[in-house]
């Protein structure tokens, strides 16, 4: 944003003592460093990083429910519904499944 109130976004193409540049859709344009107050800049996404964590988490806590319920594996259900021990694969695989799709979807940015 410039002192005049516009602002621009585009690609740095250069920082002086004096000046900025930057390179816009319609060319380069260069900026004096009196007219500029604040500039901000964007970092690269963190998706491929977010989406194996949201899988790592969304593992554990599908495995943990499954392993918490009080009647696993002992044949009886005392209270409904009873999970079965063959459950704990498939909470945990779709835990996964949607802990990284919401890792990998959700912006993140440094």
């Amino acid at each position: 944003m410039l002192t005049d109130g516009k602002s621009y976004r585009g690609h740095l193409q250069m920082v002086s003592d004096d000046a900025l540049v930057l390179r816009l859709a319609r060319g380069e344009q260069t900026f004096e460093r009196e007219s500029i107050p604040w500039v901000s800049t964007r970092g690269e996404s963190r998706r491929r990083r977010t989406a194996p964590i949201g899988l790592a988490v969304g593992a554990a806590a599908g495995v943990t429910v499954a392993v918490a319920s009080p009647e696993l594996g002992t044949g009886k259900c005392v209270r409904r519904p009873c999970v079965d021990a063959g459950i704990i694969p498939m909470l945990g695989f779709w835990g996964g499944v949607v802990s990284a799709g919401l890792g990998a979807l959700i912006p993140t940015r440094g």
